[in-house]
Protein backbone atom coordinates (compact mmCIF):
# COMPACT_ATOMS: atom_id res chain seq x y z
CA UNK A 1 0.00 0.00 0.00
CA UNK A 2 1.45 3.34 -0.95
CA UNK A 3 0.65 6.08 1.46
CA UNK A 4 -0.11 9.69 0.79
CA UNK A 5 1.64 12.77 2.08
CA UNK A 6 5.14 13.59 3.15
CA UNK A 7 7.19 11.56 5.57
CA UNK A 8 7.26 14.41 8.11
CA UNK A 9 3.75 15.80 8.31
CA UNK A 10 4.32 18.88 10.47
CA UNK A 11 6.25 17.43 13.43
CA UNK A 12 8.42 19.89 15.33
CA UNK A 13 11.85 18.49 15.93
CA UNK A 14 14.19 19.94 18.46
CA UNK A 15 17.72 19.85 17.08
CA UNK A 16 19.39 21.23 20.19
CA UNK A 17 17.53 19.17 22.79
CA UNK A 18 17.91 15.43 22.83
CA UNK A 19 15.56 13.32 24.82
CA UNK A 20 17.01 10.92 27.34
CA UNK A 21 18.34 7.69 25.96
CA UNK A 22 21.35 5.51 25.86
CA UNK A 23 24.13 5.46 23.29
CA UNK A 24 25.33 2.25 21.66
CA UNK A 25 23.62 -0.36 19.57
CA UNK A 26 19.98 -0.80 20.51
CA UNK A 27 17.19 -3.03 19.24
CA UNK A 28 13.76 -1.59 19.89
CA UNK A 29 10.11 -1.76 18.87
CA UNK A 30 8.57 1.44 17.53
CA UNK A 31 4.76 1.71 17.31
CA UNK A 32 2.92 3.63 14.59
CA UNK A 33 -0.86 4.05 14.49
CA UNK A 34 -2.64 3.12 11.27
CA UNK A 35 -4.08 6.57 10.59
CA UNK A 36 -0.55 8.06 10.62
CA UNK A 37 0.72 5.47 8.13
CA UNK A 38 -2.25 6.15 5.85
CA UNK A 39 -1.79 9.93 6.07
CA UNK A 40 1.96 10.36 6.02
CA UNK A 41 3.51 6.96 5.58
CA UNK A 42 6.46 6.35 3.32
CA UNK A 43 6.89 2.89 1.84
CA UNK A 44 9.08 0.91 4.23
CA UNK A 45 10.58 -2.55 3.88
CA UNK A 46 12.52 -4.88 6.15
CA UNK A 47 16.19 -4.11 5.52
CA UNK A 48 15.62 -0.40 4.79
CA UNK A 49 17.66 2.22 6.60
CA UNK A 50 15.18 4.90 7.65
CA UNK A 51 15.23 8.15 9.57
CA UNK A 52 12.31 8.12 12.03
CA UNK A 53 11.05 10.83 14.37
CA UNK A 54 10.78 8.82 17.58
CA UNK A 55 9.17 9.88 20.84
CA UNK A 56 8.55 8.14 24.15
CA UNK A 57 4.80 8.39 24.52
CA UNK A 58 2.22 6.34 26.43
CA UNK A 59 4.93 4.08 27.88
CA UNK A 60 6.33 3.05 24.49
CA UNK A 61 8.46 4.29 21.65
CA UNK A 62 6.30 5.74 18.89
CA UNK A 63 7.05 7.19 15.50
CA UNK A 64 5.65 10.71 15.57
CA UNK A 65 4.47 12.12 12.25
CA UNK A 66 2.12 14.80 13.63
CA UNK A 67 1.98 17.30 16.46
CA UNK A 68 -0.13 15.92 19.30
CA UNK A 69 -0.47 19.19 21.19
CA UNK A 70 0.81 17.68 24.42
CA UNK A 71 4.39 18.96 24.22
CA UNK A 72 5.85 15.58 23.24
CA UNK A 73 9.27 16.04 21.64
CA UNK A 74 10.59 13.63 19.07
CA UNK A 75 14.14 13.06 17.92
CA UNK A 76 15.52 11.87 14.63
CA UNK A 77 16.83 8.31 14.81
CA UNK A 78 18.52 6.55 11.91
CA UNK A 79 17.85 2.83 12.08
CA UNK A 80 17.73 -0.36 10.07
CA UNK A 81 14.26 -1.90 9.99
CA UNK A 82 14.70 -5.56 10.95
CA UNK A 83 11.03 -6.49 11.25
CA UNK A 84 7.50 -5.21 10.69
CA UNK A 85 4.33 -6.46 12.36
CA UNK A 86 0.73 -5.42 11.72
CA UNK A 87 -1.69 -5.66 14.65
CA UNK A 88 -5.45 -5.29 14.18
CA UNK A 89 -7.18 -3.08 16.73
CA UNK A 90 -9.85 -4.40 19.06
CA UNK A 91 -12.52 -1.72 19.30
CA UNK A 92 -14.64 -1.02 22.37
CA UNK A 93 -17.54 1.34 22.94
CA UNK A 94 -18.35 3.60 25.86
CA UNK A 95 -22.10 4.01 26.43
CA UNK A 96 -22.58 2.58 22.95
CA UNK A 97 -21.48 5.93 21.50
CA UNK A 98 -17.76 6.59 21.89
CA UNK A 99 -15.34 4.28 20.09
CA UNK A 100 -11.91 3.47 21.53
CA UNK A 101 -9.14 0.92 20.97
CA UNK A 102 -9.35 -1.57 23.82
CA UNK A 103 -6.39 -3.67 22.72
CA UNK A 104 -4.79 -5.38 19.77
CA UNK A 105 -5.11 -8.78 18.13
CA UNK A 106 -2.37 -11.18 17.22
CA UNK A 107 0.52 -9.69 15.21
CA UNK A 108 0.90 -10.53 11.54
CA UNK A 109 4.48 -10.47 10.24
CA UNK A 110 4.89 -8.50 7.02
CA UNK A 111 7.99 -7.47 5.07
CA UNK A 112 6.73 -4.17 3.62
CA UNK A 113 4.16 -1.51 4.48
CA UNK A 114 2.61 -2.35 1.08
CA UNK A 115 1.42 -5.61 2.70
CA UNK A 116 -0.84 -3.91 5.26
CA UNK A 117 -4.27 -5.54 4.88
CA UNK A 118 -6.83 -3.38 3.13
CA UNK A 119 -9.45 -2.20 5.62
CA UNK A 120 -11.64 0.85 6.20
CA UNK A 121 -10.82 0.64 9.91
CA UNK A 122 -7.77 2.63 11.06
CA UNK A 123 -7.56 1.18 14.57
CA UNK A 124 -4.58 -1.02 13.62
CA UNK A 125 -0.91 -0.37 14.38
CA UNK A 126 2.42 -1.19 12.84
CA UNK A 127 5.35 -2.20 15.01
CA UNK A 128 8.75 -1.65 13.45
CA UNK A 129 11.62 -3.57 15.00
CA UNK A 130 14.71 -1.43 14.54
CA UNK A 131 18.44 -1.67 15.12
CA UNK A 132 20.23 1.63 15.73
CA UNK A 133 23.39 3.16 17.12
CA UNK A 134 21.53 6.42 17.89
CA UNK A 135 20.30 7.17 21.39
CA UNK A 136 16.62 6.41 21.91
CA UNK A 137 14.16 8.51 23.88
CA UNK A 138 13.20 7.08 27.24
CA UNK A 139 10.96 7.72 30.18
CA UNK A 140 11.83 11.04 31.80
Amino acid sequence: MRSRGSSNCGVSVSGSERLSGSAGTAVAEVWLHGWEQLCCGPLRRVGDVAVMQIAYRNDRLTEQRHEYGDGTLSQAVTATITGISWLPGEVGWTSGVFRYISGFGEPVTITSTEEVPKTDDTSWVLIFTIDTDDPLPGAN
